[in-house]
Order: C-alpha cells, then structure tokens, then sequence
C-alpha cells in the first residue's frame, strides 16, 4: 500500500517581489522535490507589503494560526 501524504508550502514571504527567472527557479525546484518525494508541494510567494493587505483572507488567518516558520 502507498501512502500519499501532502506537503504544503503555504507561504514564502519575500523582502522584495520575484523576478520571472527566479520565481521559474523556485518553481522548478519544487517540482523536482515532488518527483522525488512523490509528495505535492504547494507554495504561496508574497511580498512582504502586498501580505499584510490580505488580512481579510482565510487564508492568511489559516496560516497565521496554524502556521509554522522554518
């Protein structure tokens, strides 16, 4: 029996926004964790500025309280 567990990456806060080339980076990185893993990984990457305007959210609500910092 395989057990498929998901990872979630809910959020990476940035101090300044992504260009393309590094946000295809990241992307591609995270892709090739899953075929490793054989896991899903989701993430979220927000500027620090635009993150705190989406307190409204549920999903900033969710991650500000079941969220963990790596």
């Amino acid at each position: 029996m395989h057990v498929r567990i998901q990872i979630e990456i809910s959020l990476i806060l940035l101090q300044k926004p992504l260009n393309e080339v590094i946000e295809d980076t990241l992307r591609n990185s995270l892709y090739d964790l899953e075929l490793q893993t054989g896991q899903s990984i989701s993430a979220v990457n927000e500027h620090k500025r635009q993150w705190a305007n989406l307190e409204v959210a549920p999903l900033y609500k969710n991650i500000q309280n079941e969220g963990i910092v790596v």
